[in-house]
């Protein structure tokens, strides 16, 4: 335990101390990430002292941390970030080493992070600013497939999604796109995390950053799984609306799209369910979900986790789950060849998902939506939309302008006219 910060973390701004944290860790290259739960005002911290993060998590070792896996998780690596070092808003404690790090190292590392995060506490230093990786790292351009579409381009490929649903290849499929935004010189990760906190109660907020990979940042609604007490939940989200100045009941306006979109997840929870034999489940009735100004379709499944089988039983379903029909499609293969066939940039971590594991004796992941990621002197943005055969092209498109727009407005402040795109707007 770090006593002698003790005193000034219960007593201080806890939003400086996170950030003395998480520069503290970007300056000694180790991998970090800082979250804050839905309807918390708890903002935690994780920080991996190995200097490298371990490929991949299975529930079974019990390790603590903090899991980033792609959209792809099965082909392409997922990483965990070991909580050695883990605030909860209260008190920074040092775990120690996991049964497979190298404690020595572990050490080490411990003692240099010490050093640099006292001179920012002592100094009131919380942003450093003369190092080369100050605030962030991102990933490689060469690395990074990104092509910004226009919206000529985007509705094409959801009419074509389209098609494919009509020729009975797919009942839905998810399409994204990829925005690059232009960013100030002054930009910090961890004030838009704070400001995304601020801006988006409802939502779970994530600043994960690893040496050799990148920084991301995200603001999602969507639950994956979620481990607590004796009890697995998980929910089924689809549908995305604008919140109207005359709704008086968030239950009400759904059209046949959205409840119809939405019914498609929670009928691919209940068949996954199906195929591991779980028959004890609750499912609760759909309600709406309000994330800043957008409204979404959730319903939420309740299993018991069982008394000697209770990890395993989380393994096999998150196996099952993901990619979900919320952020792929149905049936999931031929969606995710659609994905992999027709958009022109590469996922990543979007649509992945992420979270706190063996925490407190909770784990919570989270689906990667409303997330972007760093780049040099830019931020890549990302959102898709659901295509089933009631979809309306111009609705569709309209719909990843919004949830685009949902990080926009944070990012420093900036106006959509400074989003890095063609300026020519072709309408159908």
């Amino acid at each position: 335990m770090a006593k002698n910060w003790q005193s000034t973390f219960l007593n201080d701004n806890r939003d400086e101390k996170i950030s003395a944290l998480y520069h503290a860790a970007i300056i000694n290259n180790l991998a970090v990430a800082v979250w804050r739960h839905p309807k918390s005002t708890k903002k935690q911290v994780a920080i991996d002292l190995s200097g490298k993060c371990s490929e991949g998590i299975d529930f079974n070792r019990q390790n603590s941390g903090f899991w980033v896996a792609p959209f792809d998780f099965k082909k392409e690596n997922s990483f965990f970030i070991h909580a050695n070092y883990y605030f909860d808003s209260n008190e920074l404690a040092f775990i120690g080493a996991a049964p497979q790090q190298d404690k020595s190292q572990i050490l080490t590392n411990k003692s240099h992070f010490d050093k640099q995060f006292d001179q920012f506490i002592n100094a009131n230093l919380l942003q450093p600013s003369t190092h080369e990786n100050a605030s962030m790292w991102f990933s490689n351009p060469a690395q990074t497939s990104i092509q910004n579409i226009n919206k000529p381009e985007y509705c094409s490929l959801i009419r074509k999604a389209i098609s494919g649903i009509e020729d009975k290849k797919l009942r839905k499929v998810v399409v994204s796109r990829a925005l690059e935004v232009e960013l100030s010189t002054d930009f910090k990760p961890i004030e838009l995390f704070n400001n995304l906190c601020d801006a988006y109660q409802n939502a779970f907020v994530s600043l994960v950053a690893i040496p050799g990979v990148g920084t991301w940042i995200g603001a999602t609604p969507e639950v994956l799984l979620a481990s607590k007490n004796e009890e697995l939940i998980t929910v089924a989200l689809a549908g995305t609306r604008p919140l109207s100045p005359d709704d008086e009941s968030w239950s009400k306006n759904w059209n046949e799209k959205e409840v119809v979109e939405q019914e498609i997840v929670s009928e691919f929870i209940r068949d996954c369910f199906s195929k591991e034999g779980i028959t004890d489940y609750i499912e609760e009735k759909p309600e709406s979900l309000r994330i800043g100004e957008l409204l979404h379709l959730q319903t939420r499944f309740k299993i018991k986790k069982g008394i000697n089988n209770g990890v395993n039983r989380a393994e096999k379903i998150l196996n099952r789950l993901h990619p979900t029909p919320a952020v792929c499609g149905v049936p999931q293969n031929k969606a995710f060849e659609f994905i992999e066939s027709e958009e022109t940039h590469k996922r990543e971590f979007y649509s992945g998902f992420l979270g706190p594991v063996n925490l407190q004796g909770e784990s919570n992941l989270y689906v990667n939506l409303r997330c972007l990621q760093m780049q040099k002197n830019s931020a890549i943005l990302y959102a898709g939309g659901g295509i089933t055969i009631d979809s309306d092209v111009e609705n569709e498109w309209h719909e990843t302008e919004l949830k685009l727009d949902a990080l926009l407005k944070v990012i420093n402040g900036k106006a959509r006219e400074k989003v890095m795109r063609p300026k020519a707007v072709c309408y159908d």
